[in-house]
């Protein structure tokens, strides 16, 4: 035997090294050896195709993204309805069954028909909301991508789910079976004030049974199941779906995330960690934040594919490039956040994606406004970007929790479906409450900078990031981009919509359907009024149902006696007359982010941002600051940005139907009038400039 090996020498050696070698020098290079394995497979592009929710203060997606633009908080008070706030509410931190907050972000009242989906009526007591509710956007989601009537392979079409199990119903017949053990017979008047069980009760309060009710209802015919990591469900589930699809077992996957979790146990069970805000400010990087404001929420998305969506000729809102997972490990607690864990799923997403971090634009964070947590999220995204090669300031930074709240086992849906539509829309959205950042946020030299308003995302390629972690220690990162489009598609929700009546009768109609229909879109009545009308006697503009309510109330009026100037009517002593005149602006009217909001709203108009990229980034810096103020007051730059903004608003006029009958302008604006007019052309105005 000993004389075999020797034949495996290659060189002439003592019996002394050869024995070494065959017995140290054999377990040194066992565990020098590296295991040789195939690497893992490349998971496909998923698109996002489909997309609904509930979250506070919108109904739909469009009302989501609309309150998202305009920066809306939603944070309020609890509601009487849900808890009573003399019995749990106080202000000292740490007194025993006491929430330190009152204040949450919270859904409206919401309609569901049971016989749209086969429910009976009185079965409904014996299930809980989230199911429903659930059932309710799976099916809003299916219709936004397009398959409410066309057909697609049911058998084929899988639900996956974020949530939790434990919701109010639960506990409500918990406290029933568990009464008597303890105090005896259930008094009358708490026995009716109890639910009674019956046989949907138990699969009405089961967390599995949300997909499930779906699959059932929907009639699909792939996996159904759901998955809790905590406030990283909803991510977690989304983790699943894509592998799902990219491991061939599913076509299509509807992936949600659902938390109605905002009872008063809920409160004393976040106060018993110190984890609320006592403010009820919910202000992701803040140096003021002081904790989490608890919300609730429902969303879906319909997940096929890329390929599959482009030879389907699906709608694309974004591709998910690739998501990465981790555990913290070991570590002093299990709800402490811990950067090492959350680098780990960051390197891991970057990589699966084949994107570098110093692409990205645009990260939605986890960002739920606790001190640790943003600090050691911030540090986290740092060390990672910088690392990459980062430039400073180039990745807007955010969280929507900052407008609704923390919906948990929703929030890394109401995320992804935030940075979707920023995706699709090419709008960089704001973040609230972060003018003071976290100390540990470094201006000048960090990667991030935090956006106070909607700004146009102008780049070709949009790429971002979504952030949800957990309690547990778990953490998911996804990677996103924007799939090739024509053109920008219009924004859904800008802040107000017009109002076209070609009669007093029309305003009447108008009044009559907002009474019974208060709930209605303002974007669809405004579309749906536009194709009626027929010659304009009325025109109106409202940001809400309510506003256009108090219009159409003054209109009436006005319309009799021209008293209100804010209505306008083509007919009466307020109809302008003679001919149309334009003044375009000079040096002095220029102002950091100006014509954002006209941007985002007509993205047609972003021809004009094509025309001077080097001048774009002065005009929509990465924050408002001195400095960049500073930076646009120079001459080369103000001028240049003048003209882009001036000619851009002028094309919005004559989209509009206003042609002018005079040009002329003020200072610089003499040439934007001369590009205006047809005296030389908008590409030889800027080298001019």
């Amino acid at each position: 035997m000993l004389g075999q090996v020797a034949e495996m020498r290659h060189a002439v050696c003592t019996m002394r090294e050869l024995h070494e070698d065959i017995t140290s020098g054999s377990t040194r290079l066992l565990s020098e050896t590296q295991l040789k394995t195939e690497p893992a497979r490349a998971l496909s592009d998923v698109a996002i195709v489909g997309m609904a929710c509930i979250f506070p203060g919108a109904k739909d997606v469009q009302s989501y993204w609309k309150n998202i633009l305009t920066g809306e908080d939603l944070v309020t008070e609890v509601p009487d309805s849900r808890w009573n706030k003399e019995t749990y509410y106080s202000k000292k931190l740490g007194e025993a069954n006491k929430s330190i907050s009152k204040w949450g972000g919270f859904i409206e009242d919401i309609e569901f028909d049971p016989l749209e989906f086969g429910i009976p009526p009185n079965s409904m007591a014996a299930i809980e909301p989230t199911q429903l509710l659930s059932l309710k956007v799976a099916k809003q989601a299916l219709a936004d991508a397009g398959y409410a009537s066309k057909s697609f392979d049911r058998e084929r079409t899988s639900v996956i789910f974020g949530a939790e199990a434990g919701t109010d119903l639960a506990s409500a017949y918990g406290f029933r079976a568990h009464f008597p053990m303890f105090a005896g017979e259930i008094p009358e008047g708490l026995d009716n004030f109890l639910p009674s069980l019956t046989e949907d009760s138990f699969p009405g309060v089961l967390a599995n049974v949300i997909s499930g009710r779906i699959a059932n209802r929907l009639d699909l015919g792939g996996s159904n199941y759901t998955v809790d990591a905590a406030c990283a469900s909803s991510l977690a589930a989304l983790d699943l779906a894509v592998k799902e699809l990219s491991g061939g077992e599913s076509d299509m996957v509807l992936c949600g995330g659902a938390d109605l979790h905002n009872s008063v146990n809920d409160y004393l069970m976040f106060s018993s960690v110190k984890a609320l805000s006592p403010s009820g400010k919910s202000r992701p990087f803040s140096a003021n934040a002081d904790g989490i404001v608890l919300a609730e929420g429902v969303a879906v998305i319909v997940l096929k594919r890329l390929d599959d969506a482009i030879r389907d000729q699906d709608k694309v809102y974004s591709v998910i490039k690739g998501i990465g997972s981790s555990s913290d490990g070991k570590s002093l607690g299990l709800t402490a956040p811990r950067k090492e864990g959350q680098m780990r799923a960051l390197y891991r997403a970057y990589e699966r994606a084949g994107v570098s971090p110093s692409d990205i634009e645009l990260v939605e964070a986890h960002g739920t406004g606790t001190v640790v947590g943003d600090r050691t999220e911030l540090q986290t995204l740092s060390e990672v970007y910088s690392e990459a090669g980062a430039l400073t300031n180039s990745c807007a930074l955010g969280s929507v929790k900052s407008q609704i709240g923390h919906s948990k086992c929703a929030a890394g849906l109401a995320g992804v479906i935030k940075t979707s539509l920023a995706i699709y829309h090419g709008i960089i959205p704001p973040t609230l409450h972060a003018d003071e950042p976290n100390p540990y946020y470094k201006r000048p030299s960090s990667p991030f900078y935090f956006s106070p308003i909607a700004r146009p995302w102008t780049s070709h390629v949009r790429k971002a990031a979504v952030s949800a972690f957990g309690f547990g220690g778990t953490n998911f990162h996804t990677v996103l981009s924007s799939h090739e489009l024509p053109t920008l598609p219009k924004v859904s929700g800008a802040p107000a919509e017009l109002f076209l009546f070609s009669s007093r009768d029309e305003l009447k109609q108008m009044k009559t359907v907002l009474t019974k229909h208060s709930s209605l879109s303002l974007a669809r009545l405004a579309r749906t009024v536009s194709e009626k009308v027929k010659g304009v006697e009325t025109a109106l503009v409202a940001r809400s149902v309510s506003e256009l309510e108090e219009k159409i109330d003054l209109a009436l009026i006005s319309s009799q006696n021209n008293a209100d100037k804010s209505i306008f009517h083509a007919h009466g002593s307020n109809k302008i007359k003679g001919k149309i005149a334009v003044l375009f602006s000079g040096q002095g009217s220029q102002s950091v982010n100006m014509g954002a909001e006209i941007f985002n709203s007509f993205p047609e108009l972003r021809q004009h941002l094509t025309l001077g990229s080097k001048w774009i980034q002065k005009i929509f810096t990465s924050g408002i600051d001195a400095r960049g103020e500073e930076t646009l007051k120079q001459t080369r730059n103000t001028q240049p940005a003048l003209g882009i903004v001036d000619l851009a608003f002028y094309d919005l006029l004559k989209a509009l139907g206003i042609e002018a009958d005079m040009l002329g302008g003020h200072s610089y604006g003499e040439l934007v009038a001369l590009a205006a007019a047809g005296g030389i052309t908008a590409g030889d105005l800027l080298p001019l400039s």
